[in-house]
């Protein structure tokens, strides 16, 4: 299956490399060109457990990669094998206020 995970944040710098880690092929769209290239050298944009470890990896075994171009990793998509599903995904991230108050 090929993947496209938008956004090289929290979420999707976590779900791109846990997705390449089981396989897939992933590709990770990012208009910050520091986040692509740190991926692409095999390194993580952010800090969480292991994922620095899985985005080496993934990288190296050529199972995950990014860009800042969307229509590249949706077309790359397009030109696959018809008998291999194909999945878009949003990893957008989420604003923590420094204070939360409920009620």
């Amino acid at each position: 299956m090929k993947i496209s995970v938008f956004g090289s944040g929290y979420v999707g710098t976590v779900s791109a490399g846990c997705f390449a880690e089981q396989g897939y092929e992933v590709i990770g769209v990012d208009p910050i060109r520091t986040k692509i290239n740190l991926i692409n050298r095999g390194k993580s944009p952010i800090v969480e457990a292991d994922i620095g470890e899985i985005v080496s990896a993934t990288v190296s075994r050529g199972n995950l990669r990014a860009t800042d171009d969307s229509v590249e990793a949706v077309l790359s998509d397009l030109r696959c094998d018809p008998d291999r599903c194909i999945l878009h995904t949003v990893g957008r991230e989420v604003p923590v206020a420094p204070r939360s108050v409920v009620g």
